[in-house]
């Protein structure tokens, strides 16, 4: 039994729809057990026809951080805040993976704190699946940390081939470092001073990569310092929304013979929203920790809720912890 927590107070499209996912999870993943943290007598409503026995169980939480709170001083203020309860679940062996939608600095601090990072990493990263050709490519750090070091970029980078090579079966991962051009002399001090420690690490590097190639297939990995991957996460958001937006006004302000193209057009659209939907990607995986911990969207929806939580389900099944403690303490990943 894969046994996974879940934050159900911090949504912003309130507790119902955390309920609601953790539901459809337990539905799709007979092997699954649900910890859903927070206040009972909020989740109770919403769980008065569903009997899943001794897979859902409720675990109390008598506080919450909300967005707006400085996530430091919110995380040592509130002991019993539920997304800190949560992380603990997984130190005190309860369960084996943990996710939350709500403030990202809390949780990056509950889950870092509370967990520990993996011995011989400087700093966790958040990745995020961003949409490609050829499928996904791998972007991190897309927010964990702002300011980086050369060295957190290529730990990144080996954190991140492996997922790609163990999670999403890409053979031989190809990784770039995220600058303004393909040529060695563009970037800035950080990437120049990050290539030839890329050149010299255990994994398929290829060079600078620029934005476009994110999407393109020119990489399955995509490293740069959370400040710049954040914005890229949020534009991309942003872009695929707006896509979407036009398409279907564009369609009602049509002809008669339009409004019937689109409809007959419906499921290639559909398809196209569903591979590029911030929902269907559930969250991105803090990597680093002694522990697996998702972090999704403060506006999640019952869809993405139950999609973080399958994340947290595939990251058990393929043992993520310990091979990115391989990979990290084996001499900077010469030994996965």
């Amino acid at each position: 039994m894969i046994r996974v927590a879940v934050d159900a107070m911090t949504a912003e499209k309130g507790v119902h729809e955390v309920v609601h996912g953790a539901v459809r999870a337990l539905k799709e993943y007979p092997d699954l057990k649900v910890l859903l943290v927070g206040d009972p007598a909020a989740m109770a409503p919403y769980l008065k026809k569903q009997d899943f026995g001794e897979r859902l169980e409720i675990v109390p939480a008598t506080q919450m951080i909300g967005m707006d709170e400085e996530p430091g001083a919110a995380f040592k203020a509130k002991k019993d805040a539920s997304v800190s309860v949560t992380a603990r679940l997984i130190k005190q062996g309860r369960a084996d993976a943990a996710t939350s939608p709500g403030n990202t600095g809390a949780s990056l601090a509950a889950a870092t704190l509370t967990l520990g990072r993996i011995k011989g990493l400087r700093r966790p990263a958040i990745m995020i699946l961003m949409p490609s050709i050829h499928g996904c490519c791998a972007l991190l750090d897309s927010g964990a940390l702002v300011d980086c070091k050369s060295e957190d970029l290529v730990q990144w980078a080996l954190m991140g081939s492996l997922y790609m090579s163990e999670v999403m079966g890409v053979k031989n991962p190809k990784v770039g470092l995220l600058s303004i051009g393909e040529e060695e002399s563009k970037g800035n001090a950080q990437v120049f001073e990050a290539t030839p420690l890329m050149k010299a690490a255990p994994f398929n590097f290829i060079g600078n990569v620029e934005g476009r190639d994110l999407f393109n297939g020119r990489c399955d990995v995509a490293v740069c310092d959370g400040f710049v991957g954040n914005i890229v996460l949020k534009a991309v958001e942003g872009i695929a929304k707006m896509i979407m937006n036009g398409i279907k006004e564009s369609f009602k302000k049509g002809s008669f013979l339009e409004k019937i193209g689109g409809l007959l057009s419906k499921p290639t659209f559909n398809r196209f929203r569903k591979a590029t939907s911030a929902e269907e990607q559930g969250g991105g995986p803090l990597l680093g920790l002694n522990g697996i911990f998702i972090i999704t969207h403060g506006g999640a929806t019952r869809v993405m809720i139950k999609n973080a939580i399958r994340v947290c389900y595939e990251n058990v099944k393929h043992d993520m912890v310990r091979k990115m403690t391989a990979v990290i303490d084996a001499g900077q990943g010469k030994e996965a």
